[in-house]
């Protein structure tokens, strides 16, 4: 006949009790993360502890192994490494889109073309005034008008150059402060590898840790893309452009050095390989590197190409005329480009030097102004066969067109973003409902494993303390 323990049952008990607890700890614990950003759901998972078996001479006598209740086997963290994986490709796609949005947002605002002192309206402006000096081209009113209109399209254009070089600088600015925040967050990384590993050694689960490093993986995906593995011990080890960046508790980290054929801009390079340039794609880093090297000079070389087009076309007609002065073969404009762009400095001094005449003896002659005036419906090569006005509005259209696009992607892929939340909220997310229900799960549990102690103390008190005392 199989023997046991007098306490057999309150052991039992207290076992029942210890699991309900722990139940309830971890249902607190999801309780009190709930609108914890990244928390994944905990999950505690009972099994029955072993069973207990006597040795017997008579093993035929007995029903079968005698349970000693239940254990705690695991706490166990929800994870999907798809749709996890699938949100950091959203988040870098997300955040690359929303620097480029932002810039061309910038680049609008500086050519809003619907000011009245926009390039456009100081084009037509300028134009206009050639015309009117050609139908009087003694009259000072005139001639002071054109001055100004020139020195005013001359000023829009170093306007527009100076802002197009402040936003370049501000992007090289922020490359160095996201180059330190990748870099802190390979620290961070690392530091947490170290720690995971630990608790592993200890044959225990550390799932906030893990919880930790998504959220790291996830703010870095923000700004650079990455390839990242969980390695059997739960630590990530992490590649940017293919070289290692976090492993174990190391971290081989980014770093900045001047490009001098880049107008001394930052270049991002590996710190160990200062000679390797980062080539990763994607998130708000690659993006500022974009946005400063490819999409404002873009822009910027559309509007040189103007205003050296204009430079050029106007000097050459201007040489070849006469101003009331009797000068000739003065440049009207100075400069090469947007950013040099001015009135001569003759023309400035004395207006009498604007060479709007063809014939030196006819002071009445405007022909040369007129022909200047013309340049406006002129199409030029070097502009692919636009008029000026024309192909800066084409540059207009294409910036608008760029920037529209550019917000729609952004606005997909937010949606796309909040599709995946939702996701991983139904998944891997706090469900207060369905924490409540276990919280009631395991207070009634707890209840009954207290009822089984209180049944065997009551049991064994009236076996020790009642036994041998029949009749007195």
């Amino acid at each position: 006949m199989m023997t046991r323990s007098t306490f057999f049952g309150i052991e039992l008990g207290k076992r029942a009790i210890m699991a309900q607890r722990a139940g309830t700890d971890v249902v607190g614990h999801n309780l009190a993360n709930q609108s914890t950003e990244g928390y994944s759901r905990q999950s505690l998972y009972l099994v029955p502890s072993s069973p207990f078996a006597t040795p017997t001479t008579a093993p035929y006598n007995m029903a079968g192994q005698l349970g000693t209740g239940v254990m705690a086997e695991t706490i166990a963290r929800a994870q999907n490494e798809y749709i996890t994986n699938q949100i950091r490709g959203s988040t870098s796609r997300q955040a690359r889109l929303d620097v480029l949005a932002d810039t061309y947002s910038q680049l609008e605002g500086i050519v809003d073309v619907s000011s009245d002192a926009s390039l456009d309206q100081l084009l037509t402006d300028f134009f206009s005034a050639w015309h009117d000096l050609s139908l009087s081209p003694e009259e000072t009113a005139n001639r002071t008008a054109l001055r100004e209109a020139a020195s005013t399209l001359a000023s829009e254009f170093g306007r527009i150059d100076a802002a197009l070089t402040a936003i370049r600088e501000q992007l090289d600015g922020d490359i160095q402060l996201m180059v330190d925040t990748v870099n802190r967050i390979g620290a961070d990384l690392a530091a947490v590898n170290h720690e995971i590993q630990k608790v592993n050694a200890s044959d225990q689960v550390p799932n906030d840790l893990m919880d930790r490093r998504d959220a790291l993986l996830l703010e870095l995906s923000s700004y650079i893309s990455i390839t990242s593995l969980i390695q059997e011990d739960s630590s990530v080890f992490v590649t940017i452009g293919g070289r290692m960046f976090v492993q174990d508790d190391k971290f081989h980290g980014l770093a900045t050095s001047v490009d001098t054929a880049n107008s001394g801009y930052l270049r991002v390079v590996y710190a160990d390989r200062r000679h390797l340039e980062v080539t990763a794609i994607g998130g708000k880093l690659m993006a500022t590197l974009e946005a400063r090297d490819q999409v404002v000079p873009a822009f910027a070389d559309s509007i040189d190409d103007i205003a050296s087009v204009l430079i050029t076309e106007v000097n050459n007609l201007h040489r070849g005329g006469y101003g009331l002065n009797d000068t000739t073969g003065y440049d009207f404009f100075t400069g090469t480009d947007a950013g040099t762009i001015a009135v001569a400095t003759v023309i400035q001094n004395d207006h009498r030097a604007i060479q709007a005449a063809r014939d030196p003896s006819s002071p009445g002659d405007g022909r040369i102004a007129l022909a200047i005036a013309q340049l406006v419906g002129s199409q030029m090569m070097a502009l692919d066969g636009a008029t000026l006005p024309a192909f800066y509005r084409a540059v207009i259209s294409e910036l608008g067109a760029t920037a529209d696009g550019i917000e729609r992607a952004g606005q997909s892929e937010n949606q796309v973003a909040a599709q995946l939340g939702t996701m991983r909220e139904s998944q891997l997310g706090v469900n207060m409902d369905e924490e409540l229900i276990n919280l009631i799960r395991y207070e009634q549990g707890y209840a009954a494993a207290s009822r089984v102690i209180t049944t065997v103390d009551e049991t064994l008190d009236r076996l020790i303390n009642a036994t041998g005392l029949v009749g007195l």
